[in-house]
């Protein structure tokens, strides 16, 4: 068995995601890395990168699910008859000042190929620590809202709603793959993106940027509806903010203030 021990400066829903998002995998799980994920029981995945213009691709499926504290996977390697097919078990633990990550590999033939794959996961996941505490910034706000979760979600997916946090100029569409579009003054484009999670009356997250070239990847925006009582739990995450300097991240940070002026946007239009 190979098994590898680390502590990650974020928090434990962060670190599952960085195991279970395909665009945050490809950030730390080798050169030219690509992903692909179907995280549900059964589902599959395939993780590649290249070496000297050699790709190596592993693939396998998922036993168990459990966001966000384990995740069990069968391992194996494509191009290799003779390997035997590996289970991967991946256990967070909730600790101070972060994450401890717990993974064990086992199914191998013998002791110098376990070894091989203790320094490979080993190496994999110093890079993910070092990519941690830029996946666990983000700016939450919640609140409890009287209304049922296909009300709020009908606030959250209307024009009105949208408008009143971003202003008049302003244009989305509804569903994945929809446009958020943010017009200035003279009707040119300039900022906005692309809804890439769409699950109506529980989930909904866009990607966020300026048309102007910058040197890190858009932010994502989520809004997460969770019944509670009689109303609805409104969960919003400004979030993603890889490679975002310290600098423009307080800037986000400012410029969100307190959130309560589009916590009670969404309440207002929910009632009406």
């Amino acid at each position: 068995m190979a098994q590898v021990r680390l502590h990650l400066k974020a928090r434990r829903e962060h670190v599952f995601a960085a195991w279970t998002d395909p665009a945050l995998l490809v950030r730390w799980w080798g050169p030219q890395a690509q992903a692909s994920v179907n995280l549900r029981l059964g589902g599959r995945f395939r993780l590649s990168m290249q070496f000297d213009k050699v790709t190596l691709a592993a693939e396998g499926e998922y036993r168990e699910t459990v966001p966000p504290e384990r995740l069990v996977f069968t391992w194996v390697w494509e191009g290799d008859e003779k390997q035997q097919e590996g289970l991967v078990t991946l256990t967070l633990h909730e600790a101070e000042g972060g994450t401890d990550l717990l993974l064990s590999h086992e199914g191998f033939a013998d002791a110098g190929v376990a070894e091989n794959h203790r320094q490979g996961w080993a190496d994999c996941i110093e890079r993910l620590a070092g990519l941690a505490p830029a996946v666990d910034r983000e700016i939450r706000f919640d609140t409890h809202i009287e209304a049922s979760p296909a009300r709020v979600w009908r606030a959250v997916e209307s024009q009105e709603m949208i408008r009143r946090w971003l202003g008049k100029q302003t244009e989305f569409e509804p569903g994945l793959g929809g446009r958020v579009r943010v017009f200035d003054s003279s009707g040119e484009w300039v900022m906005g993106g692309e809804v890439i999670e769409w699950e109506p009356g529980r989930r909904m997250t866009f990607t966020w940027a300026g048309l102007e070239p910058t040197p890190h990847a858009p932010t994502r925006f989520s809004f997460e509806l969770i019944p509670e009582g009689n109303g609805t739990r409104v969960v919003l995450r400004h979030h993603y903010f890889l490679d975002v300097p310290e600098s423009d991240y307080l800037d986000y940070r400012q410029g969100w203030g307190t959130g309560e002026p589009q916590l009670a946007a969404i309440a207002a239009i929910a009632a009406g």
